[in-house]
């Protein structure tokens, strides 16, 4: 994020939204309304780009239906070990046996360094510690998955 002149100076201030209705929010200066609706233990928040209130009532009840829509999993607590594994399953046909012997050792060689960690969790800055820790970090390429020698 860029600073502003104002910022800089340290006169920031968080945005401040006042509560109009159940899930329904207005930006105190710019007047534009503002969804926040919960489903499954998961916030979304989401601009309504208007500043009507009966558009902005319109706009919360599309984005509701579109939220209930959504499907639920446990997808968002999975492993390195298990997305690593969904995906190489759903993959593996496409290979040649050379590449299905990397892309394995890949994996093999990735799991103990991730291993227990949701998914979510893992940023590039775990995975540019971890080739630094394999004194990597000067062969780093485009694919995580080219990182493993």
């Amino acid at each position: 994020m860029i600073a502003t002149q104002s910022e800089a100076a340290g006169d920031y201030s968080p945005p401040v939204f006042n509560r109009v209705g159940e899930n329904l929010y207005r930006h105190a200066t710019s007047g534009t309304y503002y969804a926040l609706v919960k489903r499954g233990g998961k916030q979304f928040r989401r601009s309504l780009k208007t500043k009507d209130r009966h558009l902005a009532s319109r706009r919360l009840a599309d984005l509701r239906q579109q939220v209930s829509t959504l499907a639920l999993s446990e997808g968002s607590s999975a492993s390195f070990e298990q997305v690593a594994g969904q995906w190489f399953e759903s993959v593996r046909h496409t290979m040649k046996p050379a590449s299905i012997a990397r892309r394995e050792s890949c994996i093999k060689n990735l799991v103990p360094y991730f291993n227990g960690v949701a998914i979510r969790n893992v940023a590039p800055k775990d995975c540019d510690v971890w080739l630094t820790d394999r004194g990597l970090a000067s062969r780093r390429q485009h694919s995580p998955m080219n990182w493993v020698p």
